[in-house]
């Protein structure tokens, strides 16, 4: 009895060790990964490579986040605003706005509504590998901000809806990992489309959508959002699993199959 206890907790520390291992999820073009779309489980967020050319200049992609390093920094963050000093490494002008919930369009696929962002890489090098999304959050707020994130200035003026980190982390990975395919500026690389729903319950009086991001591994380039502003139903890549997905469901049915028989 005592045996069959130690082996079953044994193999449920494993599982869970497994589930905790954070690691990269790699899309197509870097190493051997042909992954071109991922949908956060439990979350329904989807990320899918944009397969054709799309402008994210003004328009119907209107821009409204550029963020660029610094020197000779892999890393850079920022979020949207017109507030001055800017916080991060986000580029002044046109670029970087204020912009309003209620400015952003949506995308209608099997009858739910998403919020659809773009990203464009802007990295030197043109089809730069392995540029990493470490971070991702969307907040409703006031305008004008200046405050980092964290500071009582920004806690005190806006309402987090939606972290990346939090469905990621849970899936088992740490960061999204793509190459800059669409090589040069206004050329989309990334859909990301967030599900209407889970932005709900803002504060009235915090209209503004602030989109905060943070990516390593960059190269002197900048990286660009833009926001559908219209409404479409155009359809969505299906996503398409990671195998290390698969991996990790096989290898914790296979435990799981293992403690039943321990059971017997």
């Amino acid at each position: 009895m005592y045996t069959q206890k130690l082996l079953r907790a044994t193999f449920l520390a494993a599982i869970g060790a497994l589930a905790a291992t954070a690691t990269s999820l790699d899309f197509q073009g870097v190493g051997s990964s042909t992954l071109t779309s991922y949908t956060l489980p439990g979350d329904g967020s989807i990320f899918s490579l944009v397969s054709d050319t799309i402008s994210t200049g003004t328009g119907t992609f209107p821009a409204f986040l550029r963020i660029q390093a610094s020197g000779n920094a892999t890393s850079e963050q920022g979020y949207n605003t017109e507030g001055s000093p800017l916080p991060y490494d986000e580029k002044a002008g046109n670029w970087t706005r204020n912009i309003l919930f209620s400015q952003l369009g949506t995308v209608t696929q099997g009858g739910v509504d998403y919020f659809r962002l773009l990203l464009d890489w802007n990295e030197s090098g043109g089809s730069k590998t392995g540029i990493s999304l470490v971070d991702l959050r969307i907040y409703s707020g006031i305008p004008n901000l200046t405050s980092k994130i964290g500071e009582a200035g920004f806690t005190s003026n806006t309402t987090e809806l939606w972290n990346l980190q939090t469905p990621l982390g849970n899936a088992g990975y740490d960061s999204m990992n793509f190459v800059d395919a669409n090589a040069g500026s206004g050329r989309a690389d990334l859909n990301i489309l967030i599900p209407q729903t889970l932005l709900s319950g803002r504060p009235d009086n915090q209209p503004n959508f602030i989109l905060y991001a943070k990516f390593n591994n960059v190269d002197g380039g900048f990286e660009e959002f833009s926001y559908f502003a219209g409404t479409s139903t155009q359809p969505i890549p299906p996503d398409v699993p990671e195998p290390a997905t698969f991996m990790m469901l096989g290898g914790g049915l296979a435990a799981l199959g293992l403690v039943r028989r321990f059971r017997q």
